[in-house]
């Protein structure tokens, strides 16, 4: 049974699904994500050789599967025949998913997505054209969010789809990125959890006009701290237990009679 919440303003992104306890980027791993009280999921995407959007997060499946292979250099066919949940034994094989069949499923939920675009080492020609053909023809620009750490890609993505939010993924910001960002109507920067510890970092991004979501918080604090701040979202690997701790939290501050301005 799927327990969401509305008690915590922030807003919790399950990162390549429920990934703490199942094999990431899976279907398994978005199904649990939704029992778990998530308001969306994080996912990542590359392309087949036969250019099949799939979402996945290493170029190289030897981490995932414990085969030295290639996604660039594999069709869909041979990619889809391969388990990728090689080092969790106790779950039934899975495989990669294909994106059109995740973004079906999740019009089927009240979910959001967070698509990340894996161009940032690589650059994938047509990709930010292929991803939107996809969202277009669910007509479901309004539950997605369009992230990489490619600044040059969000820009793209943002011109081909204004109304499409879009984040710029980086690990700490320069006033440049930003600058350059707020020039191309960026949405939001995604930045490392661990600027939530910088004084005034969350405050200054929300008063440029910027949504801020950050990753991948993985303990109390940080989800604390972030939810305190009035981030927009944090991207977490485990969101039963965010879910838990910040409605917990908000439970307490509401007995308390303390309020927080979102």
């Amino acid at each position: 049974m799927t327990w969401r919440s509305n008690s915590c303003a922030i807003k919790i992104f399950a990162h390549r699904g429920a990934s703490e306890v199942y094999p990431e980027n899976t279907m398994l791993a978005f199904y649990e994500s939704e029992k778990a009280g998530a308001d969306g999921i994080e996912l990542d995407v590359l392309q087949t050789r036969d250019s099949r959007a799939v979402v996945v997060h290493d170029e190289n499946l030897e981490r995932l599967s414990g085969q030295s292979l290639w996604v660039k250099d594999l069709t869909w066919d041979e990619l889809s025949a391969i388990n990728i949940a090689a080092h969790f034994p106790e779950h039934d094989p899975q495989q990669v998913p294909a994106l059109d069949d995740v973004l079906d499923w999740i019009l089927t939920t009240s979910l959001e997505v967070n698509i990340e675009l894996k161009n940032s080492d690589t650059p994938i020609p047509g990709l930010e054209e292929d991803v939107l053909r996809l969202i277009d023809a669910r007509k479901m620009r309004h539950r997605v969010i369009v992230s990489s750490f490619s600044l040059e890609s969000v820009i793209c993505m943002k011109k081909l789809a204004p109304d499409l939010r879009c984040g710029y993924l980086v690990k700490r910001p320069t006033r440049a990125d930003l600058r350059r960002a707020k020039e191309h109507n960026i949405d939001a920067i995604h930045p490392h959890i661990f600027n939530v510890y910088r004084p005034g970092f969350t405050r200054s991004l929300l008063r440029l006009g910027f949504a801020v979501r950050y990753w991948t918080a993985t303990t109390e604090r940080q989800y604390r701290t972030a939810s305190r701040q009035n981030a927009t979202a944090i991207i977490v690997n485990d969101p039963a237990q965010a879910r838990a701790i910040l409605s917990k939290s908000s439970f307490s501050s509401k007995k308390r009679g303390v309020f927080r301005r979102f």
